[in-house]
């Protein structure tokens, strides 16, 4: 009888707002392997369970064929007690407070070939769409604060509106630079922020 372990995966490089957690989400599916995943301050926080010959190859694709974005530069495994979960789960609310060291941040990409063929085929729901991208390319819509990134749009936009309200400033970067952005009556905020550049 095949032995059932447990292994705690510390994965560090580009792995955050890169799609790596679905990547792993959906490997572990497909090896019917339990566990969770989430975003530490500084790298991706793995817990995996199930038969060890199966471990072993989600290891191993984890390793060598993570997404197109992504770069895996080291990998801790510990052996850790079983749980007995059923399923892998990844959800943005797992993700955990900053912690030290600094996160690896992605530039925007530009388009791959996939969303090309989407497109200009006129088939496609995307056929001549402006703003096309996918998980492997083109700008990202996250949140980076002292090295925690969080890839959830809709948490993204409520933090820039509070901060916003806070009568922060808002770096937006894009595929052509910085956008600074203020609230509507924060003049001596944006005057600040010029006064910033300049310096």
């Amino acid at each position: 009888m095949t032995e059932t372990v447990r292994r705690r995966l510390e994965v560090n490089g580009v792995v955050q707002g890169v799609g790596f957690r679905p990547f792993l989400y959906a490997m572990a599916t497909d090896l019917g392997l339990a566990g969770f995943v989430r975003n530490e301050g500084t790298h991706v926080h793995v817990e995996i369970e199930g038969p060890a010959p199966l471990l072993e190859r989600f290891e191993q694709r984890l390793r060598g064929d993570p997404p197109p974005l992504a770069r895996v530069e080291s990998v801790e495994v510990h052996r850790t007690a079983l749980r007995l979960r059923h399923r892998l789960s990844y959800r943005p609310e797992h993700t955990t407070p900053p912690g030290q060291g600094a996160t690896l941040i992605l530039s925007d990409t530009a388009v791959c070939a996939d969303c090309l063929d989407h497109l200009f085929d006129p088939a496609d729901r995307r056929y001549r769409h402006p703003f096309i991208a996918c998980n492997d390319c083109g700008p990202r819509i996250s949140h980076h604060r002292a090295g925690h990134i969080t890839d959830d749009t809709d948490a993204t936009l409520a933090r820039v509106l509070t901060s916003l309200r806070a009568g922060r400033i808002v770096a937006l970067k894009g595929l052509g630079g910085y956008h600074l952005a203020v609230g509507q009556v924060m003049v001596a905020a944006d005057r600040t922020g010029r006064e910033r550049i300049c310096a």
